[in-house]
């Protein structure tokens, strides 16, 4: 049971809340309209869309804006207009680098069409996390800073998270978030960057940490029902923005929550899915070796890994049952010395607990390791470190999901997403086709590739237009529901005028814990951010999951 101590508070931060301005209605579509003639530049034939044009305005007259746009909805342009609008002395965009070539040339594309602004400077985060990032920060001193996919700042226990807004804080600087998945299963996830785009108190949710943990409690997923706060007043917010009542009370308040969030000036969230032709997931059959099931059994029942090594925590479990399910698994060759690891575990952890304390000056291991260099573990981890290099291989045990999806991209002429790299060279050499993973060759050739083709997840599931494939295959189950969302929005995006089909291997437990698990972020971004989500508005053909 909740009990009335653990209830949301009728507070100051609230109150602050519920007297934000309310957007007034407007019609962008006239605006961008306008727009797009003051701005397009002789013989130009392109067209500012009504959302762009909402983007562009209300972070001018908000001073800051935070943006959550579907994937493919067309955030690139804003992010050039903005400087413009702002006359930004120095506006810098900060970027993947695998999308920084693709954004070079976005901004010559557009530079044709419209005047914008010359002077836009271009950062990645890779660069951010090098030790030397802010006297970069410092010494190019932007005056606007425009995240793009700004969640890849959502976590401030990263290095280049904190030294990044510490940057912020120092010098007060104006600041433009966009995002496709701007959250993920916590409000904490876009906290920071909400607060932070938008000056002096303008902010739609709670900046006094015990009023947030409130919050957070009551609307977060992931939270035990033992643990939950009841909602209180932000049922209130329900009310008063008119959502329908519902038995689901967690579900109201988060939708309360959300129409609050959305209706504030300098807050843009688009709702649509930037693509409206039918997407299905389905699950794609596929028998498993009695060799490969036996290891899955004997890693569940012992942790005990096919060479014999015992897992010593449920993430390296995990890691060693998602290869299993590709018919591999890693291992360091040569096994290290128990010393060694002993050192290098005593070590990690208690980088780990100065991390945690949160000490703005100490924000990577390289600063802890400096900070405490005569530290004891410190020296004996130093002194044994050079004993053993660790080099990690991959031990293939069978390879009948390399012959299923090779025989599925000949078939198809689709895209295999992968999540380890030895699994997408195997898949492509079986195929025969080229395998696209990190660095700037594949970041630059993705864009013109044509026929079936092999894909690492991380390296190109935000920013690339592959709206010329319509089948996809997952290869390994993503348990998040964001990067869903981006993987399928390569090809299930604005433009896209065929339907789209997503196929995905379950066939063990843990694969299809992944598939739950990412459905229930995309119901929580759905009720947080009222935005459509692919997984929910997908036909998913998965028995006991449904669409």
């Amino acid at each position: 049971m909740i009990s009335v101590r653990d209830s949301v508070r009728r507070d100051a931060d609230f109150n602050r809340i519920w007297s934000l301005p309310i957007r007034k209605g407007h019609d962008w579509g006239s605006t961008a309209a306008q727009l797009t003639k003051a701005f397009r530049r002789p013989g130009g034939t392109m067209e500012i869309r009504p959302h762009q044009a909402q983007m562009a305005i209300e972070a001018y007259d908000n001073g800051g804006l935070f943006a959550a746009a579907p994937v493919g909805s067309g955030k690139t342009l804003p992010s050039f207009l903005i400087p413009t609008f702002f006359g930004a002395q120095r506006p810098l965009l900060l970027l993947r680098a695998s999308l920084k070539p693709q954004a070079v040339s976005d901004l010559l594309r557009y530079g044709q069409h419209f005047r914008l602004a010359t002077n836009i400077k271009m950062l990645t985060y890779e660069l951010l996390s090098q030790p030397d990032a802010q006297e970069i920060l410092y010494k190019l001193q932007p005056d606007l800073v425009i995240l793009d996919e700004a969640q890849k700042l959502k976590n401030l226990s990263t290095a280049r998270a904190r030294r990044f807004f510490q940057y912020v804080e120092d010098m007060g600087i104006r600041l433009v978030c966009l995002s496709g998945s701007m959250v993920r299963k916590r409000l904490r996830d876009f906290h920071h960057l909400m607060v932070s785009s938008l000056p002096d108190g303008a902010a739609p949710i709670p900046y006094d940490d015990e009023t947030f943990y409130q919050w957070s409690q009551c609307l977060d997923t992931g939270v035990e029902s033992f643990e939950r706060a009841h909602p209180g007043p932000l049922m209130d917010l329900a009310e008063r923005f008119h959502v329908p009542p519902s038995p689901d009370w967690l579900e109201r308040a988060r939708q309360g929550f959300a129409r609050r969030m959305e209706s504030t000036p300098g807050v843009v969230v688009l709702h649509r899915s930037s693509c409206s032709t039918p997407l299905k997931i389905r699950e794609r059959s596929l028998p498993v070796p009695k060799i490969i099931s036996d290891a899955m059994d004997t890693l569940r029942q012992s942790w005990e890994a096919p060479n014999g090594d015992e897992c010593d925590s449920k993430l390296e479990l995990w890691r060693y049952m998602r290869e299993l399910a590709c018919g591999f698994y890693s291992i360091w060759d040569p096994h290290p010395p128990k010393a060694w690891l002993a050192a290098r575990k005593a070590w990690r952890r208690f980088v780990r607990d100065v991390l945690k304390r949160g000490d703005s000056k100490l924000d990577s291991p390289f600063h802890v390791a400096n900070a405490y260099e005569d530290h004891p573990l410190h020296v004996a981890w130093k002194e044994i470190e050079p004993t053993y290099e660790p080099e990690t291989i991959p031990v293939w045990v069978d390879d009948f999901l390399v012959r299923d999806a090779a025989e599925w991209l000949r078939r198809t002429g689709g895209i295999a997403w992968v999540e380890h790299i030895t699994v997408g060279e195997h898949i492509a050499a079986a195929a025969g086709v080229r395998y696209y993973g990190g660095g700037p060759a594949s970041a630059r050739d993705i864009l013109h590739a044509k026929g079936p083709i092999v894909c690492s997840i991380h390296a190109h599931r935000e920013g690339r237009n592959l709206q010329r494939y319509t089948d996809n295959l997952i290869v390994s189950c993503i348990p998040s529901g964001d990067a869903w969302e981006q993987t399928i929005g390569r090809s299930h995006r604005d433009g896209q005028d065929l339907p789209v089909n997503a196929e995905v291997y379950l066939h063990c437990q843990e694969l299809r814990e992944s598939l739950l698990t990412a459905v229930e972020d995309a119901r929580y971004t759905k009720d947080i951010m009222g935005q459509d989500q692919k997984l929910l508005l997908a036909q998913i053909e998965v028995e006991g999951i449904g669409g």
